[in-house]
């Protein structure tokens, strides 16, 4: 975050934890999805901001399954 505000750069970041899974096979599923899903948004955030906007709230998840969207009462 430090070096994103000193620069004023945004630093694509992709988290993947050991303990999302003890099979290593479904990590790397795990990685690769959300490092495509991460550039995507990355793209939209710079090219297609509004794309962003749509998908706010949706529960739109990278890596496993989608959460779905909010509900509200």
């Amino acid at each position: 975050m430090q070096a994103q505000l000193l620069t004023s750069t945004p630093i694509l970041e992709v988290f993947v934890h050991e303990d999302e899974s003890d099979d290593p096979r479904v990590l790397a599923s795990v990685f690769e999805s959300r490092s495509r899903k991460h550039a995507r948004n990355a793209y939209w955030m710079l090219f297609e901001p509004e794309q962003l906007s749509q998908r706010a709230g949706q529960g739109v998840r990278q890596g496993f399954g989608d959460a779905g969207p909010l509900e509200f009462t």
